[in-house]
This record gives structure tokens, C-alpha cells and sequence, in this order.
């Protein structure tokens, strides 16, 4: 992660040139204990929440510099702020990584869920998720349909055994036979009250054409 994210700093900072700075550009910021989405070459990557002199709203902002970042914990930096010249075509303000001043376990506040991005399937956090209402889970679906008409069999993250479930108990996702697909489901928690109890597959992280492999054997 710390290398993706060292890329992602070194990429932003090679569409500048030249930069400026100044004993005056020298201030502190504030890092957010979760990442935000940084959306790069069409895909989307994790990156800073910062906050200027600790005040103002939660956004983007690239850091040159290691400081050890980890996720969970809210930062507050010495840096220097570095200014590109505004006649570059995208042109990027920076902030140059001096020193830590405080590192604290702690969850940041007032930050747009939309926004945040997920580890486990490498996008925004629903809001339903973020504010505990669900939850999600990574699944497999194998390449060949459940025994019985409308059924899927699925593995769960961790788990060697595939489970026959029904196929109207998920959200349609394009399924083919002869496709196994890893996928990302939200379900909303029992004591959420929601018309629709479904299991939401909200993104597909992969899709390959393969026989899945041990793939219980049933009577003809």
C-alpha cells in the first residue's frame, strides 16, 4: 500500500516542472486515518484526506514523502506547501513531508463516505456500510449453476465449501455459465428495517472463464 501510494504521489508530481516555496508555504496539516479515492489512468486508487492548519473540509492532497502512513490513525504534519507555476497544464499543489508532529489512533470525523475508499474491493464505501447499517463481504461464484432451477452455488471469503443458494436472493450481475466470478456483496443487517433484503453485488472484481473446481456431485 505504501508503495502504491508513493507511486500515485510521484505520478502527480510529474506532470509539474517547476514549483515554488517559501519559509511562508511551511505548515501543518492534518491526515485522515481512512484513504479517499483517487481516480488515475482509469482506475481507482487510495490517497490522503488532509486538511489545511487542521481546519476547513476534508480533500485530496498529494504528499511527497514517506511518514509511515497507516490506516486507522490521524496524522498531523509539519510540511511545506509547494505551489506549482499556474501556467503548467495541470498543474498540482504539493506538500513536501517534514516532520511528524502527533500520531493518533482515532476515527476522523465528518468525512463523506462516498468518498472513502475501500480496502477489501478497492473503491468508495457505501454509505449504508460506512454508518454500520451493512456489511461487506467478498464471494465466488462458481462457473456452473446449483442443482435446482434458480440456484447459484457460492463460496465465501475463507471458506473451501461451496453453498447452494438462491439466485433471487442476489442482484443481477450479468452471470454467464462457464464464468466463475469474485464479487463484492453488501447485506443490510437484520435489525435494519429495508424493503428489499437482498443481497446487493455492488462491484465485480473479477470474472474468468474456468471450471470451478470441487463442485459438490449430485445425482442425474
Amino acid at each position: 500500500m505504501k508503495k502504491i501510494l508513493s507511486v500515485l504521489a510521484a505520478a502527480a508530481l510529474s506532470l509539474m516542472t517547476t514549483g515554488c516555496s517559501s519559509d511562508d508555504d511551511v505548515s501543518t496539516i492534518t491526515v485522515a486515518s481512512v484513504h479517499c479515492c483517487f481516480n488515475y489512468m482509469g482506475r481507482t486508487w487510495p490517497h490522503y484526506f488532509i486538511k489545511e492548519n487542521g481546519v476547513g473540509a476534508w480533500q485530496h492532497g498529494a504528499i511527497e514523502g514517506n511518514f509511515g502512513y497507516e490506516l486507522g490513525y490521524e496524522y498531523k504534519l509539519k510540511v511545506t506547501k509547494v505551489v506549482p507555476d499556474p501556467s503548467l497544464e495541470d498543474a498540482i499543489t504539493y506538500y513536501q513531508y517534514e516532520k511528524t508532529l502527533s500520531k493518533e489512533k482515532k476515527d476522523s470525523r465528518d468525512i463523506d463516505s462516498s468518498l472513502v475508499f475501500n480496502e477489501e474491493f478497492g473503491g468508495p464505501v457505501p454509505s449504508s456500510v460506512y454508518y454500520g447499517m451493512a456489511t461487506l463481504d467478498t464471494i465466488t461464484v462458481a462457473s456452473v449453476l446449483g442443482p435446482e432451477t434458480g440456484t447459484y452455488y457460492i463460496k465465501e471469503s475463507g471458506n473451501e465449501d461451496w453453498t447452494i443458494v438462491k439466485r433471487d436472493d442476489y442482484t443481477e450481475f450479468g452471470y454467464e455459465e462457464g464464468y466463475e466470478y469474485i464479487v463484492v456483496v453488501m447485506t443490510f443487517k437484520p435489525e435494519v428495517n429495508v424493503r428489499n433484503e437482498r443481497h446487493s453485488v455492488i462491484q465485480i472484481l473479477s470474472i474468468e472463464q474456468k471450471d470451478s473446481q470441487g463442485i459438490p456431485q449430485t445425482d442425474e
